[in-house]
């Protein structure tokens, strides 16, 4: 998520000498430039046959993402798949895709298997109404609803922005006035710099949310 990339951007590594922070260009933050948003992980609709498909699509994602292929499925599988809808839907439990996480989760790292599980260890009635209450105690580390993430020209700003903070903030630097600090920001940072990287965010992140978009209705696993 964002904070995590933008904390460790600034580590600063030591204690820091206070600063006057109006003599640094804008902090660079998600609320001056807005981050991608990551398509949350779609969720049941109430179609029963839509909703079948979705599980089969998530299940092929998962093992797609931990496995590198994604497994073929019986004919029969969709039917199969409409019970396990209907105890979901009966457990509150509305993310396919959080599930198949979890559940593949447990078949690497419990039962320590080297290839994929079939569709019904995933999703099967009787599977989900023996986890079910196990998968809502650790659903938050599953799912995903509101993840945001950086484009290379935000990132790139940020650490140039953090650069310019550190050297001037650094318990070495003594005592830098205020030309001093408009030497190291003219040198790390010049305006010119920071103007063409806030530029770029917009076209990235448009391009980086499309691919993100369409991998998703390919079947990929985007989280």
């Amino acid at each position: 998520m964002i904070k995590d990339e933008i904390a460790a951007l600034l580590e600063s590594g030591g204690p820091a000498r206070p600063f006057d922070a109006s003599l640094l260009p804008p902090f660079p933050g998600a609320r001056k430039i807005a981050p991608v948003r990551v398509p949350m992980m779609p969720r049941l609709s109430g179609d029963e046959g839509a909703d079948s498909r979705l599980l089969i699509k998530a299940y092929k994602a998962a093992c797609s993402q931990r496995y590198g292929k994604k497994p073929r499925v019986d004919r029969k599988a969709a039917f199969r798949m409409r019970h396990a809808v209907e105890r979901l839907r009966a457990h509150e439990i509305v993310s396919p895709y959080a599930w198949a996480g979890f559940r593949m989760t447990q078949w690497q790292y419990s039962e320590r298997r080297t290839a994929p599980p079939k569709i019904d260890y995933v999703f099967s009635k009787k599977v989900v109404d023996e986890h079910a209450d196990h998968f809502k105690r650790k659903a938050e580390s599953y799912d995903v609803i509101g993840r945001v993430m950086l484009t290379p020209s935000h990132s790139e700003l940020l650490r140039l922005w953090d650069l310019c903070r550190r050297k001037v903030a650094s318990p070495n630097a003594g005592g830098i006035g205020e030309e001093e600090t408009t030497r190291i920001v003219s040198e790390v940072l010049p305006p010119e710099t920071y103007h063409d990287l806030e530029a770029r965010v917009p076209n990235e992140r448009d391009e980086i949310e499309a691919d993100l978009f369409r991998r998703l209705a390919a079947g990929d696993w985007i989280w």
